[in-house]
């Protein structure tokens, strides 16, 4: 009698052990509905975007006579010029405007934006040179105006309608900057003995190099590649409208062009005597380089952003896909690529980015994000309820489980 007892307390005290256990895992294995919903739906249509428009602040810099420089470092002189420097501006119609001096001065390290005529003016200037400086967003990135023996250097110039404007302008150096995502690269305008040369200049819109009733100007050892193919079938790399400018170095060097087919001379579109003599094929066999950011499981409706350090010599355009769907597009201009979403619902996604460089090598890069379902106050206290019914339940169970052990013990004695 008293192991029949026993039995069928052995079974109501693993019944309600499974009963505990079933109560917690029916509460975690439920799927969240977040409070305001009526359904989780497609993951895809849950996605808000949520990036800033950067933007910098300052203000126009004025110059108009060397007097105007008294205040900057520097005296004026060849080995000693004016600086101005390590300036963010954004202006109306001018960034940086100088006008009517002869003082040697130099712009460095600045970031310019969002001019609306120019974002550096140099207006009846001799002897000024800009400098390891970004220039964007701007009608024309810089503008010589009636300038004389003044260096562009060492820039980077994107999505400006004209990268550099040389404009009744002569004895000029244009050298060692990287021009690209603008309308047209590099034009010269009523302009004579000019020299470009050293120039990374790629992927703009329009014209890589525009030569417009110019003359005695010198273009060579430039690399000019993939212009024009956006509005065309058939690149523009360059135009020479008089023909009476040389590019080559007249000696052995010219330019290495994306279009090159060899073996003889360059024909520069404009004029038929317009030619580099030693030309060369600007080619690009490497893929973009890009990073492979971790996976990220993160909880419900976060701010969530995924950082690809991406580079290229010669970078064009990035794509941003989720679950297979575009979620964001455009150039791409060689730097860190960042996504950032908001309000993002329980599910699993597939973030993807692509970036391509002119000539169309391609990187691609997935990262998994998982967003866990939210715990929201109504669950959060059904699970505080189920604990504690569990506790019970497990309690009881071991309770009998003890009373069985010591029927156990007294019916073997």
């Amino acid at each position: 009698m008293r192991r029949g007892l026993s039995l069928t307390r052995v079974g109501l005290a693993g019944a309600l052990l499974v009963v505990g256990m079933l109560v917690v895992a029916t509460w975690i294995l439920t799927p969240v509905v977040r409070e305001g919903t009526g359904s989780t739906g497609s993951t895809n249509q849950c996605l808000e975007k949520n990036a800033p428009v950067p933007s910098d602040n300052g203000a126009g810099l004025v110059v108009n006579g060397d007097q105007d420089f008294v205040n900057w470092s520097g005296s004026g002189t060849e080995d000693d010029p004016y600086e101005i420097s390590s300036l963010t501006l954004t202006g109306d119609n001018y960034c940086i405007e100088i006008s009517y001096t002869t003082a040697y001065f130099v712009i460095h390290s600045c970031r310019l934006t969002g001019a609306s005529i120019a974002a550096v003016l140099f207006r009846n200037v001799t002897h000024g040179m800009i400098l390891n400086c970004t220039i964007s967003y701007a009608l024309r990135g810089v503008y010589l105006f009636n300038a004389r023996q003044c260096t562009v250097y060492g820039n980077n110039f994107f999505r400006n309608s004209v990268g550099v404007l040389l404009r009744s302008s002569n004895l000029n150096r244009v050298a060692e900057n990287r021009i690209h995502h603008n309308g047209i690269g590099i034009n010269v305008d009523h302009s004579k003995n000019n020299t470009i040369v050293s120039n990374v200049v790629v992927g703009n819109g329009d014209t890589g190099v525009s030569l417009i009733e110019s003359t005695d100007n010198r273009v060579y050892r430039n690399e000019i590649g993939w212009n024009g193919a956006s509005v065309r079938i058939k690149e523009r790399n360059a135009v020479d409208t008089t023909g009476l400018n040389q590019w080559d170095d007249g000696v052995r060097v010219g330019n290495k062009w994306s279009d090159y087919e060899g073996p003889d001379t360059y024909a520069i579109p404009g004029n038929e005597n317009a030619t580099d003599r030693f030309p060369s094929r600007l080619t690009d066999f490497f893929a973009p380089i890009l990073s492979s950011p971790p996976d990220e499981t993160v909880p419900s409706e976060p701010e969530l952003q995924i950082t690809w350090t991406a580079s290229d010599k010669y970078p064009y355009e990035h794509k941003i896909l989720v679950n297979g769907t575009i979620y964001e597009s455009g150039d791409w201009y060689g730097e860190t690529i960042v996504a950032l979403f908001g309000r993002l619902q329980p599910g699993i996604y597939n973030v993807t980015v692509e970036v391509t460089d002119c000539a169309r090598n391609r990187a691609v890069d997935t990262v998994i994000v998982t967003v866990l379902p939210r715990v929201s106050q109504s669950n959060l206290n059904h699970l505080v309820y189920a604990s504690a019914l569990s506790v019970v339940l497990v309690a009881i169970g071991l309770v009998i489980l003890k009373m069985q052990w010591n029927d156990s013990c007294q019916w073997r004695t």
